[in-house]
């Protein structure tokens, strides 16, 4: 007999302020039918009551065997106890017995993050045997880049606590004997790097004909698996 399950798109969800996420849950159920009457809810992954659900819905999406739906998540629906984390999943629930039918894998929520910077990549520049290097800076954590004769900088382990309220300047210059010059000057909201998709590379025009690429990866605040990555307080000064 085949087995029911539920599956999601995403393992982990970071959500502050009106932050939202949506999340694709599809279910495919056995043999043993379904009615108009069942539901699917969202739970923390330690409650087992059927009716103690953070969300739900029923009529009009379930009481079919297979289907899906785009299920939006906002920091509103959850109460984090002592830490800033919840691991949440999708239940689907026959509505006549009230037994569980399928249940997903868990969804690890968190609610304060850190912005990852990863590479920094400046295009159309001539290549300067003197170098280019790039200041980063965001509130009180900051960072300077070594020299590149081609403005690229990979493995760069740069971190930031994800203040929406912030934005990270990346001023680059050009090594220059008479001083240093400023080629380009960029001050990126947080809360527009945020949204977009968990790791991404994303590009910002300075002036004509020069832009910006900064790759980043958003995680945890908690998240210490990234060998070798640099706190704020451990980078270089600007």
């Amino acid at each position: 007999m085949e087995a029911s399950t539920i599956a999601v798109s995403c393992a982990e969800c970071f959500l502050v302020g009106p932050m939202e996420k949506e999340v694709r849950v599809e279910w495919r159920l056995g043999a043993s039918g379904v009615n108009l009457i069942d539901w699917i809810g969202m739970y923390e992954v330690d409650e087992h009551n059927p009716l103690l659900y953070l969300d739900y819905k029923s009529y009009g999406v379930c009481g079919a065997p297979m289907g899906s739906v785009n299920w939006h998540l906002h920091a509103s629906q959850f109460t984090y106890s002592a830490s800033d984390e919840l691991s949440i999943c999708f239940r689907y629930y026959d509505g006549l017995t009230g037994s569980l039918r399928a249940s997903s894998p868990p969804i690890l929520v968190y609610s304060k993050g850190r912005l990852l910077i990863e590479a920094l990549q400046c295009s159309n520049l001539e290549q300067k045997q003197a170098g280019y290097y790039a200041k980063i800076r965001c509130g009180k954590h900051n960072y300077r880049t070594g020299l590149s004769e081609s403005a690229v900088w990979t493995d760069l382990n740069y971190i930031f606590p994800v203040d929406l309220s912030r934005e990270i300047q990346v001023i680059v210059k050009e090594r220059c004997w008479s001083g240093d010059r400023v080629t380009g000057e960029i001050n990126v909201p947080i809360a527009d790097v945020v949204v977009q998709t968990k790791s991404i590379s994303i590009a910002y025009h300075v002036e004509p004909g020069f832009e910006v690429i900064v790759s980043r990866e958003e995680l945890p605040l908690f998240d210490t698996s990234r060998g070798g990555a640099l706190s704020a307080d451990e980078g270089q000064s600007v």
